[in-house]
């Protein structure tokens, strides 16, 4: 295999991998941020001189809150005005349909690529299987380290990030697949699906509070009220 097409394979996941770790760090923010957003867009309302009655809000645009956010389950115990993240999660802009990432079926060429990483999963669990670790002459440190190889191999493999397979397998000196064209293309694909996903997610009203300025914020609420409500 030629040396260009291992290069154009290695950057290949580098570059998914990075792609992975911003979409895990832009989730946490939006995580930490909901709640920071939603008590700020609450303590906004209850401004005397901003005089939003929020509940009253919610009930009259009920229907439109729930084509957005879904049902609300809610319990007898739960105070009225318990502070929810979710509003947060509304988007800011509206992304155009083409650029919209959408849960597409399985492929043909997925349906390949999970077929050669089974074949590469198979072989790490021959070698890091608790099983197998058990029966070795190594001390527990090593054992445990082994063992939890094995943990986030399995959990890798079942959520497609094929790129961690790798890692383990070149740590343990197993061969992985040398059909680096195939996987190359895939794995490109898979980049371009995460980069949106973070796109989208930068376009929240939580991660763009998160990096608001304070002097800024009673107008990213007001957009939020306008958007959402209409007011």
């Amino acid at each position: 295999m030629s040396i260009s097409k291992k290069l154009k394979w290695r950057r290949s996941i580098n570059e998914l991998k990075f792609l992975y770790e911003e979409l895990e760090l832009v989730n946490e923010t939006c995580k930490a941020a909901g709640r920071d957003f939603e008590t700020y867009y609450r303590e906004y309302c209850s401004r005397p001189e901003v005089g939003i009655d929020i509940g009253e809000l919610e009930r009259q645009h009920n229907d439109r809150l729930v084509q957005i956010f879904g049902a609300k389950e809610e319990t007898e115990d739960e105070p009225e005005q318990e502070v929810d993240p979710v509003l947060g999660a509304l988007m800011a802009v509206d992304i155009p349909e083409k650029d919209k990432i959408n849960p597409d079926p399985i492929t043909e060429e997925d349906k390949q690529i999970h077929e050669i990483f089974s074949k590469l999963f198979k072989k790490i669990a021959i070698a890091l299987h608790p099983d197998k670790v058990s029966s070795l002459d190594i001390s527990p440190f090593l054992a445990q380290e082994m063992i939890e190889a094995f943990k986030t191999a399995k959990k890798a493999y079942e959520e497609r990030r094929y790129f961690v397979l790798i890692e383990i397998a070149e740590k343990y000196e197993i061969y992985p697949p040398d059909n680096y064209s195939r996987q190359s293309k895939w794995f490109r694909r898979e980049s371009e699906r995460v980069r949106g996903l973070i796109i989208e997610k930068k376009n929240t009203y939580n991660y763009i509070f998160s990096e608001c300025p304070d002097w800024q914020k009673d107008e990213l609420i007001r957009r939020f009220l306008n958007r959402l409500f209409g007011i």
